[in-house]
Parts: structure tokens; C-alpha cells; sequence
């Protein structure tokens, strides 16, 4: 259980525990009703904050935007780090769980994602963690900001090589389940996309005699999330260059042997258009 000085545990980040506080943030001359606290325990052998958490400070100290979570500042106590930031009314995901109808439409939403990560990415920043939990919701639902930078990365031409241990499984594009180090924005707007779906699908439910959908793919383990996707959009393969399967490269991947997998030709998702056009054009292997 949180502490009183450490205000109502609201989430629970990639690297620490978020904490919402009443009052200003004292690392910030900012006045404000409320913050939220990102509590992070640094155990570094020699006392200093690890360079994960330097990096997210990093990043989040240079943001300015309308749809990504502002951090007010730092404040070090102890062997804890706490990164002081606007505070939100819940993430999409609780949203998608508890309110009907949805405080937001599915494309208003996805609109708003795709403007946060359109500035990240102008900005050589990538998240690397795109999911409903990491989406923020303020002024009641109508404002979405992108939360959570413990995954983010800034790249540059220089940027040594990435790792593809990065995205919660069911978000994770397939570059990245298939071993790629080798990726861009390509692997946020693709999360963006199934977040986009899974809002869609939600409003559809809501329509007389719907069924109750699961998001579109689901799956413990990597190879089981590559089965699902491979059946939907198609096995990859290096021919058919207006396929939506059409991955060139892809036989060098360190994960990708065309003999463990089926060839499974793909079909539609089963949006109505003109959902469905905007997914075909992101959800394609060779979006990169």
C-alpha cells in the first residue's frame, strides 16, 4: 500500500510505480491541483541513477506537445528517483474496460495518438511502448497524451544498434518478434493501429445484436502472435510486391525460416470501410 507521502498509486510504469499527489509538484514553480509522480528505485551499485532513468528524464525534459505527458521536473530522495508530470484521469485501457460508451471515438483518438508520435518521430524519438495503458486521458476523456517513456529511445544516424526487446507482445510488430533490430516509427504506428481496432471493435459491440470481440491478436507467446498475424495479413514472402505479406528481406531474419511456417495466404480483418482502408495501409509489413 502507497504511503501518504507518496499520494494514491495510480499505474505502474515500465521501471517504477506512478503515484497521484493533491497540490504543485515541488520540482516545478508550476502551480497545479494535482501531479502525478513516476516513483523509480534506483539500485545502482554506486549510489547514481541508472541510465535508463537518465534517459527518460532526458527525453521527456525536451517535450513540449499537446498529446505527450509533460514533466514538470526531478526530484532525487534517496535511493529514489521521482519524475514530477501532469496528471490525467486514467489511461485509455481503463477506459476500455470500465466506461461504455467510450468517453472518445475510435478515430478521434487514433488521430491524436498519431500527432503525439508524429512529434516524437520529427524529434528523432521513438516510444517503442504504444498500448492502451500508456495512453493518457484529460479533460475528461477528449484529450489523449502519450504517457510512459521508460522504453523510449532517441536515434540519430549515429544510434548504435537497437534492441528488439522493446513493446508489450500484443503491440509488438512483427519486425520486432522476428528478431529486427533494424526499425523507425514504423513499430509505434502499427501499436497506434491495434489500439485504433481494438476502440473500433468496442463501438461496434455496442450496436444492437453485436458480438463481444477480443482484440484482433492475442497470444502468450512471440511465435503464437506471429501465427495470428501471419493468418490475417499472410506468411511473408519476397514476391508479390502488392501484397499486403510482400516483406522484402525477410528471409535474412534471424527469426524468419520459411519452413516453420504454414503459407497462410491472409483475410480481412473485417472492419467496414472506411476503418478498414486506413488499417490495410498501416497494417502491411513493408510500412517501414
Amino acid at each position: 500500500m502507497a504511503s501518504r507521502t507518496e499520494g494514491k498509486r495510480i499505474g505502474k510504469g515500465t521501471y517504477g510505480s506512478v503515484f497521484k499527489r493533491d497540490g504543485s509538484a515541488p520540482s516545478s514553480p508550476r502551480k497545479t491541483r494535482n501531479y502525478a509522480a513516476k516513483v523509480i528505485v534506483e539500485e545502482e551499485e554506486d549510489g547514481g541513477v541508472s541510465q535508463s532513468s537518465v534517459r527518460e528524464c532526458a527525453i521527456l525534459r525536451s517535450l513540449v506537445h499537446p498529446n505527450v505527458v509533460r514533466m514538470f521536473g526531478t526530484m532525487l530522495r534517496s535511493t529514489k528517483l521521482e519524475l514530477h508530470m501532469e496528471c490525467g484521469g486514467g489511461s485509455l485501457q481503463e477506459a476500455m474496460e470500465h466506461s461504455s460508451p467510450l468517453p472518445i471515438t475510435s478515430k478521434a483518438a487514433v488521430v491524436q495518438i498519431l500527432r503525439g508520435l508524429a512529434f516524437l518521430h520529427a524529434h528523432n524519438i521513438l516510444h517503442r511502448d504504444i498500448k492502451p495503458q500508456n495512453i493518457i486521458l484529460f479533460d475528461g476523456g477528449q484529450m489523449l497524451k502519450i504517457g510512459d517513456f521508460g522504453l523510449a529511445c532517441e536515434t540519430t544516424r549515429t544510434t548504435p544498434t537497437l534492441t528488439y526487446h522493446v513493446v508489450t507482445l500484443w503491440w509488438r510488430h512483427p519486425k520486432l518478434l522476428l528478431g529486427d533490430n533494424d526499425y523507425a516509427g514504423e513499430v509505434d504506428v502499427w501499436a497506434a493501429a491495434l489500439i485504433f481496432i481494438q476502440m473500433y471493435q468496442k463501438e461496434m459491440q455496442m450496436q444492437p445484436g453485436a458480438r463481444q470481440r477480443d482484440p484482433i491478436w492475442m497470444a502468450n507467446t512471440e511465435i503464437g502472435m506471429l501465427f495470428k498475424i501471419f493468418k490475417t495479413i499472410g506468411t511473408p514472402q519476397e514476391d508479390y510486391k502488392d501484397m499486403a505479406s510482400y516483406w522484402p528481406g525477410v528471409n535474412s531474419l534471424p527469426c524468419f525460416k520459411p519452413v516453420k511456417f504454414p503459407v497462410f495466404g491472409g483475410q480481412a480483418i473485417g472492419l467496414d470501410v472506411p476503418p478498414e482502408a486506413f488499417v490495410n495501409k498501416i497494417l502491411r509489413y513493408n510500412n517501414g
